[in-house]
């Protein structure tokens, strides 16, 4: 089994003209390393000032893109998740004007500012204080940017879904799923992070 991190290869946009950091064949087992959804600009010890000052060009950053032997324009490719291994700890951002309600007014929820909550996780579950209260969530780990290259030239933004995947955050895309793909280059060239330790409900 090959290992393969963040450190080969990590892109917040999609490409046909990216170069894939490596060729898999077709049933190879890999394991992939990546980066959190803000590219390392939030740590164990970050505070609400780090969310005022990321960096949102860098957003979801994906590791990739892998080549598939013998992968061809209009096929379509399995990817089978069959495990996702948590790194000690997470953290949940609320960020005015970004997400699920961003550009609808009449959605948006009242925020004084932005609001960042750390994560402390082992196999099962994770861990944050509320005030004088401990929160603990049962991990149901999922992957939230996974998908191939466009078929078409031109860099986009990785952050919403498209027809060759994307920042789904679906969390059925977890342990033990197979997702299907359309494809539109040799190769596909498969890129996946933004990897969620647990969400609260279904992407439509």
């Amino acid at each position: 089994m090959r290992i393969f991190s963040f450190t080969d290869g990590a892109h917040s946009y999609w490409s046909r003209n990216l170069k894939p950091i490596a060729k898999i064949e077709p049933e190879e087992i890999i394991t992939v390393k990546t980066r959190d959804s803000s590219d390392g600009q939030i740590n164990k010890d970050s505070n609400v000032k780090t969310l005022e000052k990321m960096d949102f060009t860098r957003v979801n950053p994906s590791t990739g893109p892998f080549y598939i032997e013998n992968a061809e324009p209009g096929d379509t490719i399995a990817v089978n998740i069959m495990e996702i291994k948590n790194s000690g700890w997470g953290w949940t951002g609320i960020i005015p004007g970004f997400g699920l309600f961003a550009g609808d007014s009449s959605l948006q929820l009242e925020l004084s500012g932005p609001a960042l909550k750390i994560w402390i996780s082992d196999e099962k579950y994770s861990r944050a204080r509320f005030g004088d209260v401990e929160i603990e969530i049962k991990n149901d780990p999922f992957i939230g940017t996974i998908g191939v290259s466009p078929g078409v030239g031109g860099r986009f933004s990785i952050v919403p879904p498209r027809e060759n995947g994307g920042n789904m955050d679906n969390k059925i895309i977890g342990e033990k799923s197979r997702l299907y793909l359309p494809v539109f280059v040799k190769g596909a060239l498969l890129s996946l992070g933004d990897v969620h330790l647990s969400q609260g409900f279904y992407s439509i």
